[in-house]
């Protein structure tokens, strides 16, 4: 009989006592690899959302600017129309006063 009759045993306990090390340790590893892939992952949903918001944003104007359109667009062209037939009145008129002059 040995000097320690509980030497197998024990051998046995650190035995399992390191696997349950190495197996905290994977988990342990699995788990920083989870938390980098998940900033990552939250990185790029925040640039996402900047873009989105800046295309959002964007829209918005252009939205802004053809409601303007809509709005003033009828009366600048009424007020084109109303000059271009002004100046050819004046046009007519000049003609008329120089073939008159003449």
């Amino acid at each position: 009989m040995s000097a320690w009759p509980y030497r197998g045993e024990l051998r046995r306990e650190v035995a399992e006592t390191r696997a349950e090390l190495d197996a905290a340790q994977r988990a342990a590893d699995l788990t920083l690899r989870e938390k980098r892939r998940i900033e990552e992952s939250r990185s790029d949903l925040k640039a996402s959302v900047t873009s989105l918001e800046r295309q959002l944003s964007e829209h918005k104007v252009t939205l802004h600017s053809s409601q303007e359109a809509e709005r003033y667009g009828p009366s600048n062209i009424a007020r084109h129309v109303i000059r271009r037939s002004f100046l050819s009145r004046i046009n007519a008129l000049e003609l008329n006063q120089r073939s008159f002059l003449s």
